[in-house]
């Protein structure tokens, strides 16, 4: 028998209120290395917007933490925000100058901003929650990378306390897209995320 055509998935964009975006025209991000299984990502978080982004890097050279931080920039870019300034610890002293008209606010390690600290706290323990419901008792490089982001897909995903919005998802406001049951529902995963109501 020939298999029934799937029902077709429609989604529309979400109208995002224009104030957010006129408010946050300039962009301070957050910036700091995180080591999952000796493996090395780039972290951002923004202020204000609360989007989250992670970098796999293939090496810890100078080239590779610039491109991380370009992609990044040039991601707000597209959404018509301009990264003003990026605040990261004495690990990036090399590249200022290097990320076109971003300042690069370097602190001391006691000085690092703390929601990047948090944010990267989080990431570590969704992926250890994540971890401990597969079967496996050792992950391949690849599966802990897939992890990372699958994480961070799904922080994203919902309203951020400290966000501009406090219904409208960091996701959502940088893509004008919102997530569907039908699509975005994997394997399990009803049962690993947090309760979410919406008011």
């Amino acid at each position: 028998m020939v298999q029934k055509q799937p029902k077709q998935i429609i989604t529309a964009p979400v109208d995002i209120p224009c104030s957010i975006y006129e408010c946050n025209q300039t962009v301070t991000l957050v910036a700091d290395l995180m080591f999952v299984n000796g493996i090395p990502f780039l972290v951002t978080i923004s202020r204000n917007i609360t989007l989250l982004t992670v970098e796999y890097l293939t090496d810890m050279n100078d080239d590779t933490l610039r491109d991380g931080l370009i992609s990044v920039v040039q991601y707000y870019h597209w959404r018509g925000m301009r990264v003003e300034t990026a605040m990261v610890d004495g690990q990036f002293d090399s590249l200022q100058g290097t990320i076109g008209d971003v300042d690069l606010n370097i602190k001391a390690a006691a000085e690092h901003a703390p929601e990047i600290e948090r944010a990267i706290r989080t990431i570590k323990e969704l992926v250890r929650a994540h971890k401990s419901r597969l079967p496996y008792r050792k992950l391949p490089a690849l599966l802990v990378i897939g992890l990372v982001l699958f994480s961070v897909f799904w922080i994203n995903a919902f309203p951020h306390k400290n966000s501009v919005s406090s219904s409208i998802s960091p996701r959502t406001i940088m893509t004008g897209w919102t997530l569907d049951f039908t699509k975005h529902r994997v394997w399990g995963i009803r049962s690993s995320l947090p309760q979410h109501t919406s008011s």
